[in-house]
């Protein structure tokens, strides 16, 4: 699998081969415990060939394997974060995407910021945007009323 070049983690980590290796080792890794091992439990092992280079190998063949790359479990995360946090890195979320982690109140909202090395140009388009979970419905019609929210997404 070959990687684009120049990409930075939030943290200014380079995202390579070596990230992507890192990544996937602890996924498919049961000793780690991780919600999603289930999607990674096929792998035999992941190498770095060079900074833009993975091969990854399957302990048999699964053709659905490229559908799990594209799945948000595998979202990247900093392997500098991964050594920094350990198992709280679910609090604090490093990627590459065009959005990074501002404030997280895990009882009201949740805000991110516009990643200024994000790298495709141009993007993102917003500078911020903030997630609130409101389970009424006649509060959430309210916020829309009054412009307190601009959306409302209902699951």
């Amino acid at each position: 699998m070959k990687l684009r070049e120049g990409i930075k983690f939030q943290d200014g980590t380079d995202f390579n081969a070596a990230a992507v290796k890192a990544n996937l080792d602890r996924a498919s890794d049961p000793a780690n415990h991780l919600k999603r091992y289930n999607l990674y439990k096929n792998i035999a092992k992941t190498e770095a060939i060079d900074p833009t280079t993975v091969k990854i190998t399957l302990k048999q063949p699964f053709s659905a394997f490229i559908n799990i790359l594209a799945h948000p479990a595998t979202a990247m995360i900093s392997p500098a974060a991964l050594e920094k946090y350990g198992k709280e890195i679910g609090f604090h979320p490093v990627g590459t995407g065009p959005y990074e982690l501002d404030t997280w109140n895990q009882t009201d909202f949740v805000k991110v910021k516009k990643f200024a090395g994000y790298w495709q140009p141009g993007l993102p388009k917003l500078d911020s945007i903030t997630w609130r979970p409101v389970a009424d419905n006649n509060t959430r019609a309210a916020m829309l009323q009054t412009g307190e929210a601009r959306i409302l997404i209902a699951f």
